[in-house]
């Protein structure tokens, strides 16, 4: 059984130009799943050609793309112009892509209410979208768990919902187990810089597990993060849960497949 990266940004401009490289690390270290996230129309178009270029390729390495329109662009006048294109661009390559993210709610950066509430509007289209696609949605959300919680009470999800580098605290994760059974947590590597994580991963059913790099950002240590390091995150979930490793990546398999094809 080989680990999995559920986000990663090989289509991120400091990362395109090491592809090869990138993918032979992850041969070596047996991470052969890869899902690459776009977040704006450059990395979605980026991520697009890397599927075309290493749909198969020598390492073994099984790459799945996500078309996302972070929530960090809906912070001026013209953003509706800029989603709709996204739409477009969704509805065109509607074959190629496997998950629709990353997208979601973003407090930090944004601050003016009148955005706040554009991306709940936002957001509600593309769950509407997904659910109608049946595609998995990847989960953006920071310093607004509260906010999320609440607007996800009031939609009818039909589709596994990924929250990417999940950094709730365990009453979220109470909250969010009970709203829908098709919720995954996804921890990035930077937990292990952080071991108060794994309080939080204790209360995460492990069916509903996910790990990733989101690199090259959320490093486990002081360089720039690739998705090899993902294995750094299985060894701090195998040791929060006392699981042998081998039985984590197994169970973390599973969770991944299970939501790419009950989709």
């Amino acid at each position: 059984m080989h680990y999995i990266d559920a986000h990663c940004h090989l289509n991120h401009p400091r990362l395109l130009n090491r592809t090869e490289e990138i993918l032979e690390l992850c041969e070596r270290e047996n991470v052969k799943t890869l899902v690459v996230v776009g977040y704006d129309e450059k990395t979605n178009k980026a991520a697009l050609e890397l599927l075309e270029k290493y749909k198969e390729n020598k390492y073994g390495i099984k790459l799945f793309i996500s078309f996302g329109f972070h929530p960090k662009l809906i912070s001026e006048e013209k953003w509706r112009i800029k989603f709709s294109r996204f739409l477009e661009f969704l509805d065109e390559h509607k074959q190629e892509f496997s998950f629709i993210g990353e997208v979601g709610l973003d407090y930090y950066w944004v601050k003016a209410v009148i955005y706040r509430q554009a991306q709940l509007s936002a957001l509600k289209e593309l769950l509407e979208l997904a659910n109608e696609k049946r595609k998995p949605v990847i989960i953006h959300c920071r310093n607004a768990w509260k906010e999320f919680i609440a607007f996800a009470k009031e939609q009818e999800v039909k589709v596994p919902l990924i929250l990417h580098a999940f950094s709730g605290s365990k009453g979220d994760v109470r909250n969010l187990k009970a709203l829908s059974t098709r919720i995954y947590f996804s921890f990035a590597t930077n937990v292990v810089r952080n071991r108060s994580y794994a309080q939080v991963m204790k209360v995460v059913p492990l069916h509903r597990l996910l790990l990733e790099t989101d690199s090259p950002y959320l490093s486990p240590d002081s360089e720039e993060n690739l998705p090899h390091k993902v294995v750094q995150a299985y060894k701090f979930a195998a040791e929060t849960f006392s699981l042998d490793i081998g039985k984590l990546k197994t169970l973390v398999y599973s969770n991944f497949y299970q939501l790419v094809n009950e989709s």
